[in-house]
């Protein structure tokens, strides 16, 4: 096993932590339950040690307990989304990458529903997610988000040479 050390890195301000940790961590958990995020134990498991809720906790010291549990719910489903990638070999298989990145980016743009018969349970909760997320923001917005995510994903697919 290779060491690592990691490094002190300086900080001008004090580092806090949301006090809404244990209500937003549970109720994140409960979500990816809920979409079918976690089935097993061991998802369970791998959802806990990935601390998208401790990272959430830190990254929005302030936030309201509505707000933190929307932030680690992203958390949890990006982390979920690379498990995926990593689970399926689909690292070593750029043309499966591009399809998940594909899929991915018609669900930003609208194109998936929900409940769609067939969608799987990651691009179910990522429609879930972002209709919860653009109903509580502006419509300019998420426009602007999907705008900016659109170039970086077909940057990806072009690095991937697909």
């Amino acid at each position: 096993m290779v060491e690592f050390r990691m490094p002190e890195f300086h900080a001008p301000f004090p580092m806090e932590c949301n006090p809404h940790l244990a209500e937003a961590s549970q109720a994140m958990r409960e979500w990816a339950e809920l979409m079918g995020l976690v089935p097993t134990e061991r998802a369970r498991a791998r959802l806990r040690a990935t601390g998208a809720d401790l990272s959430g906790a830190h990254v929005w010291p302030r936030a309201s307990l509505s707000l933190l549990t929307l932030g680690c719910r992203w958390l949890a489903l990006c982390f979920r989304i690379d498990d995926q990638l990593d689970e399926d070999d689909q690292g070593d298989r750029p043309e499966a990458c591009a399809a998940v990145i594909a899929e991915l980016h018609r669900v930003l743009d609208g194109g998936v529903a929900q409940d769609e018969k067939g969608s799987s349970v990651v691009l179910r909760a990522l429609s879930a997610l972002w209709q919860e997320t653009s109903v509580r923001t502006p419509q300019h917005w998420w426009l602007v988000s999907i705008q900016q995510t659109s170039p970086r994903l077909s940057v990806l697919i072009a690095i991937m040479g697909i």
